[in-house]
């Protein structure tokens, strides 16, 4: 079970420095809200360039602190590390949705195997198509900016998706 458990650990190290890498030469500025991130790596990297990181986590998982829903916005763009689970991911995507204003950009991050890229699928018409900016150790990091349809919020209310 811990191999297991350390392969994960291991994905995530591998997809978060990819897409560092890739965030560490775009560097947007301003603030940005960066989801799931593990380890950190993908905040770290928007630091050093000089944005100004609010992290949100759903789970507290290594002593992170989690919140329900991501801090109040409006945030200049968001970084999703991409969630296990498409309905997760529908859960991150219209929560940081909520909190970008239309054509803010958003990354999503995740490997191959992990289904990143089926994403462009499940954008629920919140975002635009994603453009690849970075494939490296099988993980990628697209770019998306948000659209103008309203994301859904009922999951803040625990009543969940709608139907």
């Amino acid at each position: 079970m811990a191999r297991l458990d350390n392969r994960a650990t291991d994905r995530d190290s591998t997809v978060a420095a990819v897409a560092a890498e890739a965030l560490s030469e775009i560097r947007p500025q301003g603030r940005i809200l960066v989801a799931f991130d593990s380890d950190g790596a993908i905040a770290e990297a928007l630091r050093d360039g000089g944005a100004e990181v609010v992290v949100w986590n759903r789970l507290a998982i290594g002593g992170q602190v989690a919140t329900p829903w991501p801090a109040e916005g409006p945030f200049d763009g968001a970084v999703l590390r991409l969630p296990r689970g498409w309905a997760g991911f529908e859960m991150a995507l219209h929560a940081l949705a909520s909190r970008l204003a239309p054509g803010a950009p958003l990354w999503i991050a995740g490997g191959n195997d992990e289904g990143v890229t089926s994403a462009s699928k499940h954008l629920d018409g919140l975002a635009e198509e994603p453009e690849t900016l970075i494939i490296k150790r099988r993980a990628r990091l697209l770019l998306t900016r948000r659209t103008m349809r309203r994301p859904r919020e009922r999951w803040r209310t625990g009543a969940g998706p709608s139907p």
